[in-house]
This record gives C-alpha cells, structure tokens and sequence, in this order.
C-alpha cells in the first residue's frame, strides 16, 4: 500500500510517499507464509532502487507526452532542461527511511490516520488573521522539533494551501500486491488463513466518526 504525503510543517511542497509492505511473502506454491524476523531489505540498496525507477517512470511520461509543466517548471518542457535537470537528480542520495513492523493492527491505523484523511493546515494550528496576514504554528524539525511561529500575507497562504489540493480523481491511496483489488478478495484470505488469522468481514459502521 502506497499513501501520497504533499505537505511540510509550514507547509510548502513536500512530497513523500508513506508505504506500507508485509515483512515476509506468501508462497502459493506451497501455501506458507514466510516471515522475516530479522530483516527484509538493505535500506541503501531500496534507496538506489526507489530512486531510478521513480525517475524513469518520470523520463518515460515525458517522452509519451504525459507531463505536462506550467507556471515556475514550465521550461522543464524543453528535453534539454529536463534531462539536466534528470540528471541532477540521479548524482543525489534518496532518503528511503524503513520503521520496524507495527505490533498491531491499531498501530497501522494511527499511523496511517496521521496523512490519509488530513489537510496541509489544521485550523488549530492557525493563531491570528489579521491586517490580510496569517500567523500559524509549526515544528521546526531541524531545531528538534521545536514551535515556532510564521506569518504569510493570505494570498501566499492560499497558495500554499491549495499546493495540496490533489486534482479531482486522483487516488491519494494505492494497493499493490495482495492488497489489490483484484487479489484482495482470494489472495489476502489465503494468506491469513496460512497464518491462522480469522477471517472477518467488520462492520465499517463501527469506525464511523472516530478519530484515530
């Protein structure tokens, strides 16, 4: 599973992707499920793999037309200026950091609940509106996380705000593997049952409202 995360604490441009993957794999072969205990993935190793795919699927939109850039990045529809700036990408070090798998399915939920279903900008977070100027709190996480205060004329909040309106359709939300669509219905089953996990269908009634 795949969540989009757009926003930084002030909140410019910041995208990231949280993902999520099960530590093991499932055999159909022989129906067991092999869990990891001790580890899964050399994380410097993801990081370079992460990094080239996700740039040549980049490469591959533009060369098919899919890309289109406007505003600041609109010289980036000349090949020349984005090759180079393709390039530049590639000399980087991606960050690709990995947490230990979660305890429970709570954990799962709380984390995820912190980015599927909030916005860039809490109304808590907004102290004072005042004279066509927005004052908001926000962590300064280079500072160790400490609270600090910034103030925008409103229509450069606006702008940063609406940075993180994703276009209409756009699935913020994606399943891959046994998690999807086409697979959850008999795969996901299969995989629990090789666990010993009960098979439920919840009452999503239940989650209606609740804050996480």
């Amino acid at each position: 599973m795949a969540l989009l995360h757009t926003w930084g604490q002030t909140p410019t441009e910041y995208p990231y992707l949280h993902t999520m993957v099960p530590a093991g794999g499932w055999s159909e072969w022989n129906g067991y499920w092999k869990t990891v205990v001790k580890f899964f993935i050399p994380v410097k190793v993801l990081s370079r793999m992460f990094r080239g795919k996700y740039l040549a699927g980049i490469k591959s939109g533009l060369l098919k037309g899919d890309l289109k850039f406007e505003g600041t990045t609109k010289e980036l529809q000349s090949k020349k200026a984005f090759m180079r700036l393709l390039d530049s990408l590639y000399q980087k070090d991606w960050v690709v950091y990995t947490k230990p798998p979660f305890k429970s399915t709570t954990g799962i939920v709380m984390y995820l609940g912190n980015y599927s279903h909030r916005v860039a900008i809490s109304n808590e977070r907004i102290e004072q509106m005042h004279d066509d100027k927005i004052t908001f709190g926000y962590k300064d996480y280079k500072a160790g996380g400490q609270r600090k205060w910034m103030t925008l004329d409103s229509e450069e909040f606006i702008r940063r705000f609406l940075l993180h309106v994703l276009p209409a359709g756009y699935c913020k939300i994606r399943y891959y593997g046994i998690y999807a669509s086409r697979n959850r219905s008999v795969a996901l089953k299969q995989c629990k049952q090789a666990m010993g996990i009960a098979v439920q269908n919840p009452d999503l009634r239940d989650y209606r409202g609740k804050r996480y």
